[in-house]
């Protein structure tokens, strides 16, 4: 009787030990099911982390382009109003130049044309001169030879009355 309780009792516990160990098992299981599903979770988790900071990189450089871009076409605008400006200056002083040129020519033909004309007066002037001059001496002349004509026809004609005795004889 005794061997055959303990028989049960080696069944009971073999039965026992079993369900302790299927127990066990069940649990490691849910255990491992667990653990790889929170793997999993986090994985999940870091991809979209990275993910998200993929996306926020590329905005970032998205932004970045566009800003340096923008500046450079700020860039190039300012550039291109400094040189219609650089440009603009160069015409203003050429033009400036053109005319200065222009007024110093005229001012430089105005003085030789003035030139030419105190030129000419002064000639006009000696010529005048010249001719009164030349004028005087041929009316002088003229007055000494009717003078001297006057004379001669003076002497011919007056009688040998009026004449002196001395001249007489």
């Amino acid at each position: 009787m005794a061997r055959g309780a303990r028989g049960s009792d080696n069944r009971w516990r073999r039965k026992l030990t079993l369900r302790r160990k299927k127990k066990k098992k069940k649990k490691k299981k849910k255990k491992k099911k667990k653990k790889k599903k929170k793997k999993k979770k986090k994985k999940k988790k870091k991809k979209k982390k990275k993910k998200k900071k993929k996306k926020k990189k590329k905005k970032k450089k998205k932004e970045e382009e566009e800003e340096e871009e923008e500046e450079e076409e700020e860039e190039e605008k300012k550039k291109e109003e400094e040189e219609k400006k650089k440009k603009e200056q160069k015409k203003k002083k050429k033009k400036k130049k053109k005319k200065k040129k222009k007024k110093k020519k005229k001012k430089k033909k105005k003085k030789k044309k003035k030139k030419k004309k105190k030129k000419k007066k002064k000639k006009k002037k000696k010529k005048k001169k010249k001719k009164k001059k030349k004028k005087k001496k041929k009316k002088k002349k003229k007055k000494k030879k009717k003078k001297k004509k006057k004379e001669v026809t003076r002497k011919t004609t007056t009688p040998p009355e009026s004449l002196d005795s001395t001249e007489q004889t």
